[in-house]
């Protein structure tokens, strides 16, 4: 999936300016795969981390297709895989796709 333009790159406020010391605010992409299916009206997942620009943690928001959803809990079950459970529950079923899968 393509990155959107500019992502991860520094921002000012919404007038274009920045920090007294030129600074911007700064965001990350993490790129996170289904590691199996999850049902509708689901609230937990699997997810693969193949690389993340900020470590997983309660409250980030993602998302299952178009919809979006907020992590609850991220126990991470090793390195790169974290069980984690989510509101509000999914509103359609996903799947899981192998990497570099469409």
């Amino acid at each position: 999936m393509p990155r959107p333009s500019g992502c991860g790159k520094p921002v000012g406020h919404s007038d274009n300016t920045r920090f007294t010391d030129g600074t911007g605010y700064q965001g990350s992409v993490n790129d996170v795969r289904l590691l199996s299916a999850v049902a509708s009206r689901a609230v937990s997942a699997t997810f693969n981390v193949v690389a993340a620009g900020a470590k997983m943690q309660p409250g980030q928001i993602f998302s299952l297709g178009e919809r979006l959803y907020r992590l609850r809990t991220v126990t991470w079950t090793s390195a790169t895989v974290a069980a984690v459970t989510f509101r509000p529950p999914a509103r359609e079923a996903a799947v899981s796709r192998p990497a570099g899968g469409a």
